[in-house]
């Protein structure tokens, strides 16, 4: 969620934590950004919770159905 950063996007890897041995590309969005983009598509959402780290960061997990 990008109303913790000041970017909109980044390449990042976390390791220690988790980590694919290579940078991931993470796009950062407000929830009401991702909802319209998900309602621009054939998918519904099925559930949707968000997450805040023990450092701030907040995650917002979507379950969808096509």
């Amino acid at each position: 969620n990008r109303e913790c950063k000041k970017v909109d996007s980044k390449w990042a890897d976390f390791p220690g934590l988790y980590s694919v041995g290579e940078n991931r590309y993470f796009n950062y969005y407000k929830k009401e950004d991702m909802d319209k983009i998900i309602l621009n598509t054939k998918f519904k959402i099925i559930d949707f919770q968000s997450n805040t780290t023990s450092s701030g960061v907040k995650w917002l997990i979507y379950v969808l159905k096509k």
